[in-house]
């Protein structure tokens, strides 16, 4: 994992001084020297950083905690994707009508106090009461797409346009590469550490707390001939749901925190509406031609 990072490190850091002094570079890095397109890649980052996490860790619990299939699983953020859906088609119509700023602004906060209400689950949360959390929150995730693809490419001059797009598609996916990865991270170091304790207070031996720990995290079946007498599979399942959850709550924190930051950032850096944007973009020529 360390050497993958630092492997990713190296990388990036080589691709952005190649960039830099290069004569035709790929990615032209004098458009991060706008603020606003330099914060609206970073909130699209953290909108989809959000919304990946969400579908990848919740599908998990579904699944490996809940007892869901698959599809049952899958069926069950039908809500949260139509809500993102629906949202992306209004938003423009909710920009004209409240500005580039707060239509963003009002759907990260959205997103972000649904999410933060998530942190209530436990093991046996019916999922009705998570229903309405989660497709507020993608309502509140859709809501910012729309804005923020116009705030990005008319802060961009007319001729890098096409370059401002692909940058906020690579946006979209680093957001979700980054979401699975480090929410990832963080529920699995938590489960592990949290079931630890559990198999700890038990007496179990290292090396059997050890295997149980990776095959938990595996999502494989642990045969009952190699728990101890007093421990049944069902004290375990609970003890692995429990420890699943320790690890969701601070999944849905950290989602929480980024939307709210993620707010901040537009309410400082990016313009109120339509009629604020650069000369050079080619938001403002459109206009200018009507």
């Amino acid at each position: 994992m360390v050497l993958k990072l630092i492997i990713f490190i190296f990388s990036l850091l080589t691709f952005l001084v190649v960039e830099f002094h290069s004569s035709h570079p790929m990615l032209p890095l004098q458009l991060f020297q706008n603020s606003t397109f330099t914060v609206v890649n970073i909130v699209r980052i953290l909108v989809f950083f959000t919304v990946a996490s969400l579908l990848f860790i919740f599908s998990l619990f579904l699944q490996q905690v809940q007892g869901y299939s698959a599809i049952e699983a899958g069926l069950r953020f039908l809500p949260m994707n139509i809500a993102f859906i629906v949202a992306s088609l209004v938003s423009g119509w909710f920009a004209v009508w409240l500005g580039w700023r707060y239509t963003i602004t009002t759907g990260l906060l959205l997103a972000s106090v649904a999410t933060l209400f998530l942190i209530q689950i436990s093991v046996g949360t019916e999922y009705e009461k998570l229903l309405g959390s989660l497709a507020i929150s993608g309502f509140g995730c859709g809501l910012t797409l729309a804005p923020l693809t116009a705030a990005g490419i008319s802060s961009a001059p007319t001729t890098k346009a096409g370059i401002a797009s692909a940058v906020l598609g690579v946006s979209n996916r680093l957001g979700s590469v980054l979401g699975i990865a480090l929410q990832g991270t963080i529920l699995t170091q938590l489960l592990s550490l949290d079931l630890e304790r559990s198999l700890s207070a038990w007496g179990i031996p290292a090396k059997l707390q050890e295997q149980i720990i990776v095959s938990t995290l595996h999502g494989a079946t642990i045969v009952s001939s190699h728990l101890p007498l007093h421990i049944s599979r069902a004290v375990l399942h609970q003890a692995i749901g429990d420890a699943f959850v320790s690890g969701l709550r601070a999944v849905v924190l950290v989602a929480s925190f980024a939307l709210l930051a993620g707010a901040f950032l537009i309410v400082i850096f990016v313009r109120a509406n339509l009629h604020q944007v650069s000369n050079n973009s080619p938001v403002s020529i459109k206009s200018r031609t009507r």
